[in-house]
């Protein structure tokens, strides 16, 4: 064989192999239905829904953390608080979540309150 018919061979091996490797297009007796999601501007979106968490204020977490555990750690009148964080805090100063760094002169503890626990 001479060097044009294995020129030729190859294409032609090539051309065969390509045409099984590329990918389907739809037939043309099925109809491609597109959906058109619309744009907001882009960047990122709130995608939570349902009931909005629950908030108290630091006065009402401070009274129910005196009146149920606190009491059983430590004595409530030589509690020193050293840290204070609310989490989740709105525009009234009601928070999800509070976190105290309390002392007692004897040991720390981590005090969390939410509401109604």
């Amino acid at each position: 064989m001479n060097r044009t018919s294995w020129v030729i061979g190859l294409a032609l091996l090539f051309v065969l192999l390509a045409g099984c490797s590329a990918p389907s297009g739809p037939s043309p007796n099925v109809s491609v239905q597109t959906t058109v999601v619309p744009t907001t501007g882009g960047g990122i979106s709130d995608i939570t829904t349902g009931i909005a968490p629950q908030t108290t204020t630091l006065s009402d977490a401070l009274r129910d953390l005196a009146a149920n555990d606190v009491p059983q750690m430590m004595n409530v009148s030589e509690i020193k608080v050293h840290q204070l964080n609310g989490i989740g805090v709105n525009d009234k100063g009601e928070a999800q979540m509070w976190v105290l760094g309390a002392y007692n002169g004897i040991s720390t503890t981590l005090l969390i309150y939410t509401e109604g626990e």
